[in-house]
Formats: C-alpha cells, structure tokens, sequence
C-alpha cells in the first residue's frame, strides 16, 4: 500500500475508533497490514481495538510486535501494561509501568497509570506520592484527576475533588471519555456531599459527554430473535454438553449486585471469581463458523449438534480451568450473560445459574450515575433508554424461566443485604459447596474486582444504596413514565 492511501485509510480508522465505530476501524486496520505487514501505526491502533474489545492476546501480540520493531520507544511498553492492567495481572503491569519510567523518567502516562493500578489495589499512599505532586502544580492529566478525586473521595474530602474536576473540564482538548469519567467522579463527590441537584448535574453533564448511539428497536429485535432462536420446542430438541460441573454463571442487569454474589463465592476456598470474562461471548459470536452454518446468530444455534456440543462445552471449561486450576467452581459474571442462559444450558447442562436482581428503580439510577461503557452499554446514558433495556431484561429472564432445565438460583440484592448470613448461605450451598465462614466477608478477599464495584467490594457489606433513587426523584420522571410504558 502507497504511503498516502496508507495515511488516508489509517486516519480513518483512528476517526472510527475515536467515534466507538470500533468494527470499522479494525476493518481497516486489517486492509492495512494486509498490504503492509510493518506498519507500526496499524499495529499499534490494532492493539487499542483488541484491547477494547477485550482480546487481551491479540493485544498483547501487536504491541510486542511494536517493541520488537523499536524496543526503545516506551509508549508499546506503556500500552503492553495497559494489557496486563485489563488482564488484572496489576504486579506484572507495575513491572512494565516501572520499565517504562526507566525508558522515560518524565513519561507522565505511564506515572498516571501506575497510580490508577495502585489505586485499585488500595496502595493509597503510594498512589497519591505519585499524583499529588502534578496536582499541586496544577500539571495533572486526566488520568492523575481520575486518581486524585478517587483518593480524595475515599478520605471525605470532596471540595478538592470538585476543584481538579472543574479544572480539567475547562480544558478544550479533554478528551470525551475523559470528561465522562471525570464528571461521575464530581457527581459522587457532590452526592457524598448530600448536593442532590447539583450532582444529579454533574451526572447529566457526564452522560452527555460521550454521545453514544442507541437503537431502542433493534435492541427490542434482538431480545425477539433470541427468544424465538431459544424456543421451548427448540431447546427440548437439542443437543446437551459438557457436563462439568465447574462453571457458575452470575447474570443480572448492571449494578444489580452480581459484584457482590462473585466475591462471595469467591471466598470459598474451592471456588474462584474470574469476573467479566468473555469466553462465553466469544463462543456465541463466533456459533457460525465454529458449526459451519451460513445462519447468523442466535439462529443457527438450530443447527447444533451433539459433538459440537459437547466439544464447546469442554473448551469453555479448559479455558477457565487456565485461570485457576484447583477451584471446583469458576464463576462467570459477564453482564452479557442474562442474554446467553440457552446457550449455557445446551453447551454447559450441569452449571449453576445465579440470577440478582435489584430494584428497578435504585438498578436503573445506579446505571445512569455509573460510567458504563459503550458500545455493549450504549443505552445507560440516557434514562428512557435504560428503562426499555430493563423492562427487556425482564422480558428475556421470564422466558429463560419457561424454557431452562437447569435450575436458577434468583437473588435479590435488598434480601442479600438484609439478611446476609441466610442468602450467602444460600448461595453457597446452591454452588454445591462446603460451608466456609469467610465468605460472609467478602471485602477480605484480597482480590481486586474487575467492575465498577471494585471500591465497595473492598468494604463490609453495606445498605446505603438501597433506595438511592429517592435522593434524585425530582428528576426521575422520564425513567418512571418510560417504566410504565414499557411494562
């Protein structure tokens, strides 16, 4: 390829991949390096689109690739650790953030990030040596604002966070996601400060800041076409798996409590939380070619058979065996799971299904003042939309409910909360697990968890989010009138 068309069609790909229009920019990524296998651009934004779409390995060979190519340049370290970070291997990624600063003393990226994994490892000294400085100057960049009004937050102290915030949002060049992210930090800041209104604000502002696009009719289409590819005659017909009894599937809507059930089970000595893994994801996107159908999914799931089956299914468990060896059960809390229970059903017969559930109102306001992420959570930025995703959710676990043979273990959170010695109990046993005492405390794992729970987890079992709704019902009205025309 012609280093101008090269240029022209990578600076597309970068506007694509900046427009969370990430198919396209990997379509073109790929027509890239199919005619030019040194393109380091193309490697380095290819691993960007890898690493959101969680292909951690596929990241991981692009920037290697990079290093390779020009091992003195530190930013392909950088972006490796990155990697590690969404992989959860934080000590390998401290190691990287440190070769980098090696490479680059002044290299502020990699200073940002290594105090955002210190962060969320609870090193809050360490994390904030590093940060207070740049923010005591005044020469913080997006990433030390997100640190810096974490720790803050953490300690009370919430007039320096509204500061740092306001700060960085009067910069022209912030980036959209970085406003995002920085204005539910204000609005947390603000709610903690019992400022309602000004922070239901700052929570509007941040929702605004990304502009993704949701489709309300082909979201409504695709919980048809699974409902209608998973009917009761159909799954009656097909073919069952693997029968381990390894996987537990944790399925519920966002900010549901699904966290918290996962470090629960987590606890138990016999049992592991691999968090929002995506191995079942991969398994559904990929159906077709894997059985040789022209059908697209959910359809073609018509066409399975009993080896494929079976082989899905043992490949499923081989993978998140790789994660923890010993465990008895592996638990999945993917939030894209609640859509896939049929296909866990016919590739995974003996596996635990735990539903939660949560209020509706207190579940869609968390999801409206928490910094979900599109493309997969387009909806949560705009409260009508997230109120015809839940009443869709429901809609898909009623039938789930009618066409299952596999038994579901239902979990309401303000019951989890009230009671948590009779339904963490409950839930182990339901794991068919040996009772162990620790797991009644959770926030004592030692584990960091890969959600947006990730602080609270770190805590006692809490009930000052029930009834969150009721700060904010002033403004509530198009999420109640959107709840009661959906029903």
């Amino acid at each position: 390829m012609q280093g101008a068309r090269e240029h022209q069609f990578m600076t597309e790909a970068a506007r694509c991949y900046h427009a969370n229009d990430v198919d396209g920019a990997e379509e073109l990524c790929s027509q890239v390096l199919r005619r030019n296998q040194h393109s380091v651009q193309a490697h380095e934004l290819a691993g960007l689109i890898a690493l959101k779409k969680q292909q951690w390995s596929k990241a991981k060979q692009h920037y290697r690739w990079c290093i390779e190519h020009d091992p003195s340049d530190p930013r392909f370290v950088y972006l490796l650790a990155k990697v590690d970070t969404a992989e959860r291997a934080y000590d390998q990624a401290i190691k990287r953030f440190n070769e980098v600063l090696r490479l680059d003393p002044e290299y502020q990226p990699a200073l940002s990030w290594k105090a955002m994994v210190l962060e969320r490892q609870g090193r809050f000294d360490e994390a904030r040596a590093i940060v207070e400085p740049f923010v005591q100057r005044g020469g913080e960049d997006a990433e030390m604002a997100e640190v810096y009004a974490k720790l803050e937050t953490h300690a009370g102290r919430l007039e320096p966070v509204i500061q740092v915030v306001e700060r960085q949002e009067a910069r022209t060049d912030l980036k959209p996601l970085s406003r995002q992210i920085l204005g539910f930090c204000k609005g947390k800041a603000l709610e903690k400060a019992g400022k309602h209104d000004a922070a239901f604000s700052a929570y509007e502002q941040a929702n605004a800041a990304i502009g993704a696009m949701f489709d309300p009719q082909a979201y409504v289409q695709l919980v048809d076409r699974l409902i209608d590819a998973f009917s009761a005659s159909r799954m009656a017909s097909l073919p069952r798996g693997d029968a381990s009894p390894v996987p537990v599937f944790i399925a519920g809507m966002p900010r549901s409590g699904t966290t918290l059930v996962e470090q629960i089970i987590d606890r138990h000595p016999d049992a592991y939380g691999a968090s929002e893994i995506t191995n079942l994801e991969a398994i559904a996107r990929d159906l077709p070619q894997l059985i040789g159908s022209e059908t697209p999914w959910p359809e073609c799931v018509a066409e399975l058979v009993q080896r494929p089956a079976e082989g899905l299914g043992r490949q499923y468990v081989r993978n998140v065996q790789r994660m923890a060896r010993a465990a008895k059960r592996i638990v999945n809390k993917s939030l894209e799971n609640y859509k896939l229970l049929g296909l866990v059903n016919l590739l995974l017969p003996a596996s635990r299904i735990i539903h939660c559930r949560r209020d509706v109102l207190d579940n869609c306001v968390s999801c409206y003042l928490s910094p979900l992420m599109p493309p997969k959570h387009a909806y949560a930025f705009d409260l009508r939309h997230i109120a015809i995703v839940y009443r869709q959710y429901e809609r898909l676990m009623r039938h789930w409910a009618d066409v299952l043979d596999i038994e579901v273990l239902e979990i309401s959170y303000e019951n989890l909360i009230a009671d948590t010695d009779r339904w963490t109990r409950e839930i182990i046993d339901f794991c068919g697990l040996e009772w162990d005492d620790g797991c009644l405390e959770p926030h004592k794992s030692g584990r960091v968890a890969e959600s947006l729970s990730y602080d609270q987890v770190r805590q006692p079992i809490y009930d000052s989010s029930v009834g969150r709704w009721r700060r904010f019902e002033a403004h509530l009205g198009p999420l109640r009138e959107e709840l009661a025309r959906a029903e």
